[in-house]
């Protein structure tokens, strides 16, 4: 099997896709979400606060909630909690490293 994935690299073929699955959350698909609401639900589900979302990243307050907002209005959740509990149940940013 080691000496197919060699081979077929080198020969070009990708062996990895290049983007990360795509994600069903209620409405949405993950690939919907920019990479800002991305940074956002990952504090979300880390249980911060918008203050502290805010200050985190180094916006307003409002900013944070516009993001969450457009979140919710791409998924049909009603709130923040609805949202973390979506995105939880598949996995979606378990682990993504910040960039």
């Amino acid at each position: 099997r080691l000496m197919d994935v060699v081979r077929q690299t080198l020969e070009g073929e990708h062996i990895f896709p290049d983007a990360p699955p795509t994600v069903e959350i209620v409405m949405a698909k993950s690939t919907e979400f920019t990479k800002t609401e991305l940074k956002v639900l990952r504090h979300l589900l880390r249980g911060l606060s918008y203050t502290r979302i805010a200050a985190e990243m180094g916006c307003e307050m409002s900013t944070v909630k516009f993001h969450v907002s457009n979140m919710l209005q791409k998924t049909g959740l009603e709130n923040k909690l609805q949202l973390a509990l979506a995105v939880s149940d598949v996995k979606l940013i378990a682990d993504l490293a910040e960039e």
